[in-house]
């Protein structure tokens, strides 16, 4: 996690109680200037000074470390891990849909897919599917081999 992303998490902390960075600075027993350094994230911040925050402002000290626990001790947990779980499907299927337009935008000649045309089994099922890599530039034609001779001894 970046310093800048604790930074703002800090002063996200200082302005949901209604402080400013004196305030803190002189609750938490540093500079102004200390404090101003984290919010800026030129500076890191340390558990002890995260505790001591958290304690004033009545955030977690995990939050403002790590941002992947809820801001306060009294939301919950499950309802944050949901948005989270939801958050990562929306990702996926807007990644997938995306994925699926461009395929179809290619039309059938730019796509590796196999066409559902044929059934896929049984003894036939393998030389279809290899008529359709070829087909489609995958797959190398085959080649018949050279007949044999047979030597009369």
């Amino acid at each position: 996690m970046t310093d800048r992303a604790i930074g703002q998490r800090v002063a996200e902390a200082l302005r949901s109680r209604d402080l400013n960075q004196s305030q803190l600075a002189a609750k938490v027993g540093t500079s102004g200037a200390t404090i101003s350094r984290v919010i800026a994230g030129k500076l890191g911040l340390s558990v002890k000074l995260a505790e001591q925050i958290a304690a004033i402002t009545e955030v977690r000290a995990g939050w403002l470390l790590t941002g992947e626990l809820p801001m306060r001790r009294g939301q919950d947990l499950n309802a944050v891990a949901e948005a989270s779980y939801l958050a990562g499907w929306r990702d996926a299927i807007a990644s997938a849909t995306l994925h699926l337009r461009e395929i179809s935008a290619q039309g059938p000649e730019g796509s590796s897919v196999v066409s559902p045309r044929k059934p896929h089994s049984g003894p036939s099922a393998a030389k279809w599917h290899l008529r359709e890599q070829e087909k489609r530039g995958l797959a190398r034609p085959r080649v018949a081999p050279p007949a044999r001779r047979r030597n009369p001894t």
